[in-house]
């Protein structure tokens, strides 16, 4: 069962729950950038796993999700 939205809404903004989210937000953003580039990375190559990738460059895929969540 999908939780309305709403719900997942207050789920995101659950304090508590601000590392899942942040985890969550940075792979949508990373599987995102995948849809639009055919699963490659910027030189043609594949695009690794989420989980294969650097804490580093982890890091920097939260960030991008948490800056479009701010976005009007």
């Amino acid at each position: 069962k999908v939780a309305p939205m709403t719900e997942f809404a207050a789920i995101i903004h659950d304090p508590g729950l601000t590392a899942i989210a942040d985890n969550a937000g940075g792979r949508l953003a990373y599987a995102t950038y995948g849809l639009h580039t055919g699963f490659k990375t910027h030189d043609g190559r594949d695009m690794p796993a989420w989980e294969s990738l650097p804490p580093l460059v982890q890091t920097a895929w939260i960030a991008v999700a948490r800056t479009a969540k701010e976005l009007p």
